[in-house]
C-alpha cells in the first residue's frame, strides 16, 4: 500500500490525528474532509484493489476461505435462513465506491469506517447487513 494512502488512512481511523483547522471530530477525520487529491489516491488505490478487498471481507483467504454464506434470522417466533454461493454474495455487496452520507467509505453494500471503541478504536472496521440477501431476490 503506497505511503500516501497508508498516511491517510491513519488519519480516517484517528491513528494520526487530524491535519485541518476544525474537523467534526478531534480525533479522526472523516473521508469528505479530506482534499479532492487526497481522496483521488484513496479511491484510486480501493478501486484497483477492490476485487481482492471485497474477497477478503467476505470469503477470506487459503483455509479459513468459505464458498458459502449461511444467514438464519429470526423475528419474533418466526425464523429463517437462506444459504447462497459466497460467489453470488460477493456479486451482491460488491459495487461502486463512493463516500458514504456520513463520510466514510462504501464499497457497493460494504461500509468501511473506523472501529468505534475497544480495545482498538484506531482500526477499519468492515461493515454489511446480510439481512439485505433476504430482500435481494435470492
Amino acid at each position: 500500500m503506497p505511503l500516501n494512502v497508508v498516511n491517510i488512512l491513519k488519519r480516517f481511523t484517528g491513528e494520526i490525528l487530524p491535519t485541518i483547522a476544525n474537523p467534526r471530530d478531534k480525533r479522526r477525520m472523516y473521508i469528505d474532509e479530506f482534499s479532492k487529491n487526497e481522496q483521488t489516491e484513496l479511491f484510486d488505490f480501493i478501486k484497483s484493489n477492490k476485487t481482492m478487498i471485497v474477497n477478503d471481507v467476505l470469503r477470506g483467504r487459503g483455509n479459513h476461505a468459505v464458498e458459502w454464506f449461511i444467514v438464519a434470522q429470526k423475528i419474533n417466533k418466526n425464523a429463517r435462513w437462506i444459504l447462497k454461493n459466497i460467489n453470488e454474495v460477493i456479486n451482491y455487496y460488491d459495487g461502486d465506491v463512493i463516500i458514504s452520507p456520513r463520510g466514510s467509505i462504501k464499497i457497493g453494500n460494504i461500509l468501511i469506517q473506523r472501529k468505534g471503541g475497544t480495545p482498538d478504536p484506531t482500526s477499519l472496521q468492515f461493515k454489511i447487513n446480510p439481512a439485505e440477501l433476504f430482500k435481494a431476490g435470492f
